[in-house]
């Protein structure tokens, strides 16, 4: 692929984990990335703040021009019961995983369709909010992941022909945002830490856990085959089969 022709690809939460490798394999697939995330990447973003996502784009944007993929994988979860949420973390929760990704593809297909450009969005959503999905851990985790789940086919009729938009919904990953929740159920629960991990792995059609590289995978795959549109990648390792 020569200069001109090389892609840029935008990856957001990219400094661990899942992002850390799609940002890996889209390098290695011959694209330009671009990453954003709380610190340390090409742009700081804290998705948190909702209201900061306009400076981010126009700081990416300078660095490399709009991109032509955006992976939108930046979210995390507060461990906790339902009964016990305050606003201020139902505003933080939706904050990171609904708000700050729509206005980020909001600003994409604006920009693509200003030029008559073609464009792929490609959501993270999650296991969590897979139809059949209980005991997720986390109520309001889920029902954030549920709003992006619920933009995909809309969006994507919205945006058609030249605009793609779908969405990959991992299962349990091991990263150290996922070690944090492990922990914090093992000292509500009492339960080993060793044996939830076996407990999750026990609860899979391929009784183990997603691996980060395989969500990266699945990106790649979703870019390059371009008659994919509105979909709803169930990438649980069979924990939701339905």
């Amino acid at each position: 692929m020569s200069a001109t022709e090389r892609k840029i690809a935008w990856v957001t939460g990219a400094s661990y984990g899942i992002g850390l490798a799609i940002a890996d394999a889209l390098r290695q697939a011959g694209y330009a990335v671009v990453t954003l995330q709380r610190s340390g990447g090409d742009v700081d973003c804290d998705f948190y703040q909702a209201g900061d996502i306009g400076q981010a784009w126009s700081a990416a944007e300078k660095l490399s021009g709009p991109p032509n993929l955006m992976v939108l994988n930046a979210g995390a979860c507060v461990d906790d019961d339902f009964v016990n949420t305050h606003l201020s973390t139902l505003e933080s929760t939706f904050a990171l995983n609904v708000f700050s990704p729509m206005l980020l593809a909001r600003l994409a297909i604006r920009s693509w369709q200003s030029r008559s450009k073609m464009g792929h969005i490609i959501f993270i959503g999650s296991q969590a909010a897979l139809p059949g999905a209980r005991q997720t851990g986390n109520t309001l985790y889920t029902a954030a992941k549920g709003a992006l789940h619920a933009l995909i086919g809309p969006l994507a009729w919205e945006c058609g022909p030249a605009i793609r938009i779908n969405c990959i919904a991992p299962g349990d990953v091991m990263t150290p945002g996922e070690e944090r929740s492990l922990q914090a159920r093992s000292d509500k629960t009492g339960a080993q830490v060793a044996a939830l991990v076996d407990l999750i792995a026990e609860n899979t059609a391929l009784k183990r856990w997603v691996r980060p590289e395989e969500v990266a995978q699945a990106v790649v795959f979703l870019e390059q085959c371009g008659a994919m549109t509105g979909t709803l990648l169930n990438l649980s390792a069979g924990s939701c089969i339905h």
